[in-house]
């Protein structure tokens, strides 16, 4: 990929790019040039791309949040407009940077993009990937599908949405603001002695994987990922071996959720825990609902109170981590 123009859109409504956005490094006469698009949140999105793919770019540098990796990842899923798919290189411009934490390049981002651009300059980028599928949400009805790599269901998007309004510290100290949410909610786990309130409560659910017929089940929290670990080094699943897509769900009430805290999110394999209150599958497909709202890479979204969602894993799609 030497001499390839790098596209690199940086979404200034971004945690980091606030205060400022890290200028291109300069590119020599032989080297990958990089084009830059700052945009505002979402806005000139797609225009932004329809100029890398003009351009002939062969990777697209993404300077924000999970949610403007999200939004990439729609439009690239969506459209036709790459005669073959980009690269991706993920810079952490956002909050928490969950994708790129897994599958980002590494350090400050003046210094990942001119590493970035290195290695472009030597054709070293295809030795320097990882690869990982993509979550593909299907809606009922006219809505278009979305595209991600974190999905968030029952308590825990309540908990995304509780953290994002009432824990305070949000655009300090993402990884601190983490912890004080945890901390908040584990209180009000203790405080009501395992009791339901309006964030952990259960709901009925209709879930059904691979294929299998829904079955009901009273749900807490359910989430889907395509990433290795999330925020502070979780890795809540344990399916073993099957398709690309991870999902995990705990019923309600979960049996001693406190106790088996650590071992639901930090486990190996095998992490006997009992199948009535932790499932966790590795999976092609899985239809859920109906009417559940989600959070997708910590973008909030409503459903229709009939409509059902279908998650499936789609890819791979590379990313470059030089």
């Amino acid at each position: 990929m030497t001499g390839l123009p790098i596209g690199l859109v940086s979404n200034t409504l971004s945690l980091s790019n606030r205060a400022g956005i890290p200028d291109p490094p300069p590119s020599g006469p032989s080297s990958a040039a990089i084009i830059h698009r700052p945009i505002e949140g979402l806005s000139g999105l797609a225009e932004a791309l329809d100029d890398f793919a003009d351009a002939g770019a062969g990777v697209i540098a993404i300077n924000g949040g999970d949610g403007t990796v999200s939004a990439v990842l729609t439009e690239l899923m969506s459209g036709t407009r790459f005669r073959s798919p980009p690269l991706l290189a993920l810079l952490r411009g956002g909050t928490l940077n969950m994708c790129a934490d897994d599958v980002g390049l590494a350090g400050p981002r003046d210094r990942a993009l001119a590493r970035l651009l290195r290695c472009a300059e030597a054709g070293r980028l295809t030795e320097r990937l990882a690869d990982r599928h993509v979550i593909r949400v299907r809606r009922e009805g006219d809505l278009p599908p979305v595209y991600g790599m974190f999905l968030a269901f029952g308590s825990l998007y309540r908990a995304i949405r509780y953290s994002y309004d009432e824990v305070p510290g949000r655009h300090s100290h993402p990884r601190l603001h983490t912890l004080r949410t945890l901390g908040a909610l584990i209180v009000r786990h203790l405080a009501n002695g395992g009791a339901s309130d309006r964030i952990l409560r259960g709901e009925c659910v209709g879930l059904g994987v691979d294929g299998a017929e829904a079955e009901e089940m009273t749900l807490l929290l359910a989430l889907a990922t395509t990433l290795d670990r999330l925020v502070l080094g979780f890795r809540p699943y344990w399916g073993g071996d099957g398709g690309g897509l991870r999902f995990t769900a705990l019923g309600h009430p979960p049996d001693r959720l406190i106790r088996r805290a650590f071992r639901v999110l930090y486990g190996g394999p095998a992490r006997r825990l009992p199948v009535e209150s932790y499932r966790s599958y590795n999976a092609e497909r899985v239809r859920i609902g109906p009417g559940l709202p989600f959070a997708l890479d910590g973008e909030l979204y409503e459903t229709a109170p009939e409509s059902w969602l279908e998650l499936s894993a789609v890819g791979p799609v590379s990313f470059v981590r030089c």
